[in-house]
């Protein structure tokens, strides 16, 4: 039997994008990452505020049965955060944790834990170059 030839559908990937808040950073993060894979055509499925285990539940069961999905996060909750990390774990899903280590990474520099705030509006800070440091 001949092998049936992979469609440009058959290559696709979904990216779902699990958020306690709109999703926004995560998208972000998920069209850069893309970018990479030219021949593969991707999906964003956003599941915005997600902040209860149920709802975490709820949204991750639509994923079930699906091929070719990566799981990217932005969720503040550290039990959520891990819950969705094992769920993907047992099941085989590729994820990202997109916001616990550059959370866990301040905290070291701040000398203390996050304040772990849902929502709260991205604050703009000046970005600082080293060359023009220099």
């Amino acid at each position: 039997m001949d092998a049936v030839p992979e469609t440009r559908a058959d290559r696709t990937i979904e990216i779902h994008l699990f958020s306690d808040s709109t999703g926004d950073t995560a998208a972000r993060v998920a069209r850069a990452a893309q970018t990479q894979f030219s021949g593969h055509p991707t999906v964003l499925v956003r599941h915005p505020r997600v902040t209860t285990p149920e709802g975490l539940q709820a949204a991750y069961d639509r994923l079930k049965g699906r091929s070719r999905v990566a799981v990217l996060f932005t969720i503040d909750d550290r039990e959520l955060r891990r819950m969705l990390s094992e769920m993907c774990l047992r099941d085989g899903i590729a994820c990202c944790d997109l916001l616990g280590p550059p959370l866990e990474a301040l905290g070291q520099a701040a000398g203390h834990e996050a304040d772990l705030v849902t929502g709260r509006p991205i604050a703009r800070i000046a970005d600082s170059s080293t060359a023009a440091r220099a």
